[in-house]
């Protein structure tokens, strides 16, 4: 295209109805519309070529706004009425480099939707456009003991159109909690997303959870929220009855901090554990969480050895047990066993957690951590002799 501004809009053909169900994709496209970015379209303040596209949306209404090109890497802004902020911006949706934004629009009026590339560089053609979705029904809470779940069926649709297939509720989330949110089908492969509230990017999504094509999610919010738990299928032309259910998690047990045995050389912390089911999981995967101290600059070798499940070692701020790890490793030892080298930024209690590499892995292990080793050694290219664990 090579305005800078495209009328490109449809009048809305029916007000949707508030219906309670649950909210599947809007069939009221009011923005349809095909461009091109090009040499000589606008810039913005970064260089970067783009389209703005005008579509009129209703206050309070929810709406689907996407882009998706096969030349370029779309990203997507959308701006208020009078307003050169965005409101709301997506680059990748999913598992592509699409765009696509939810939006409940505060005020009326016409919006402007820019479609620009990720890198400067990129030209090439797209498609842009917007829909009316039907409202969501009421947040639900997860009460204790029975938890929270429904049936729902997802129509199979066209090849290539599994992303705009979907099913969506609202769920009130308390802020330190651990919530165990899953879907499952005997028709199809199942994905699970969550996200916060009107926006777009997830916060967690799973596919395959224990070997099936089930999936799960474990998360603990740091505030109260409502969220928008999804569930659609993974392949094209795919569909079918699924289950949707969440359900409240113990907490966390404390970190195990007993003593550990000590092996003469080099010197070893050890302890011997086991995983089993009955322990705490993550999406699936079973972890025991070990607490030791350490001093920020200082070098920790940290080796996991099992002979019954693909170890993964994690090492994690002890205040941010249910956050993403500072570090990890699944193969560096040999076979299966994890090996890691860890430096702290920061002085303070470390957990080291010992899990399973994907769902269900149990057994014994030994988890050994060295004492600090100064200076920091070069990345290490094997593991300690570790003695039979029967």
């Amino acid at each position: 295209m090579r305005h800078g501004f495209q009328a490109s809009m449809a009048v809305l053909a029916a007000v949707l109805l508030a219906t309670p169900g649950p909210a599947q994709p809007g069939t009221d496209p009011i923005l349809s519309a095909e461009g091109r970015i090009e040499d000589d379209d606008s810039r913005d303040s970064e260089q970067h070529p783009f389209d703005d596209h005008r579509v009129r949306l209703e206050a309070g209404q929810r709406y689907r706004l996407f882009a998706s090109s096969a030349d370029f890497d779309t990203v997507i802004r959308l701006f208020q009425p009078g307003s050169d902020s965005p409101v709301a911006e997506n680059d990748d949706f999913g598992e592509g480099l699409n765009s696509r934004i939810t939006y409940t629009a505060e005020v009326g009026g016409d919006y402007r939707l820019r479609v620009r590339p990720f890198s400067a560089e990129g030209r090439g053609a797209y498609t842009v456009g917007a829909e009316a979705l039907a409202p969501l029904p009421p947040a639900a809470e997860v009460p204790s003991g029975e938890g929270w779940s429904v049936r729902g069926r997802i129509e199979a649709g066209e090849e290539g159109r599994a992303e705009e297939r979907f099913v969506e509720h609202r769920l009130r989330l308390e802020g330190g909690r651990r919530y165990r949110l899953s879907a499952s089908s005997e028709d199809f492969d199942t994905m699970l997303e969550l996200s916060r509230e009107d926006e777009s990017e997830p916060v967690a999504q799973n596919d395959d959870h224990g070997g099936s094509l089930n999936s799960r999610i474990t998360f603990a919010p740091e505030q109260t929220a409502v969220y928008v738990l999804r569930v659609r299928p993974l392949a094209p032309d795919t569909g079918g009855a699924f289950t949707l259910g969440a359900e409240l998690l113990p907490p966390l047990p404390p970190p195990i901090t007993q003593p550990a045995a000590t092996q003469a050389g080099m010197q070893w912390q050890i302890w011997e554990g086991e995983l089993t089911e009955s322990d705490p999981d993550r999406d699936g995967a079973h972890f025991d969480d070990y607490l030791v101290p350490m001093r920020a600059g200082e070098v920790r070798l940290i080796s996991v050895e099992a002979a019954d499940f693909d170890t993964v070692a994690w090492v994690l701020r002890a205040d941010a047990r249910e956050g993403d790890p500072l570090d990890q490793n699944d193969d560096a030892g040999p076979g299966l066993n994890a090996l890691l080298a860890f430096q702290p930024t920061e002085s303070g209690d470390h957990v080291i957690r010992v899990t399973a590499y994907g769902s269900g892995g149990t057994g014994p292990y030994r988890l050994r951590v060295s004492e600090p080793l100064t200076p920091p050694p070069p990345a290490p290219t094997d593991a300690p002799d570790a003695e039979t664990i029967d």
